[in-house]
């Protein structure tokens, strides 16, 4: 854990150095790629630069992305990454027989609603 817990320190000051910040604005201004790429190599580097061999890298992903939810009793865990310790999600309010909301509802590609109706 001590190397998860170094890992995610070093992500956390990656991802608010003014280079990072840069990235995800430059990303963000561009039609081929947003922030999530810019985020996707950082974790990357971070990893290979703790160590983690190729081979392994799909697994050292998933941890250090699910580190809060594998560990939940872990408090230090839950404050070491700003995605963590400011996540608003929360299980919501519907219920098992609650009426659902009226909700727009839109298509992931261009004319997929004309050729599911269809």
């Amino acid at each position: 854990l001590p190397q998860l817990k170094a890992a995610l320190r070093a992500e956390e000051a990656a991802r608010l150095s003014p280079s990072t910040q840069e990235a995800y604005a430059a990303a963000e201004g561009r039609d081929d790629s947003d922030w999530l790429d810019v985020t996707e190599e950082l974790q990357r580097r971070v990893l290979r630069e703790a160590g983690v061999p190729p081979v392994r890298m799909s697994a050292a992903l998933f941890v250090l992305r699910s580190a809060a939810q594998l560990w939940p009793r872990d408090a230090e865990l839950r404050q070491i990454s700003l995605q963590v310790r400011h996540n608003r999600a929360d299980a919501g309010t519907l219920r098992d027989g609650d009426a659902l909301p009226d909700v727009p509802l839109f298509p992931l590609r261009p004319g997929a609603a004309a050729a599911a109706a269809a």
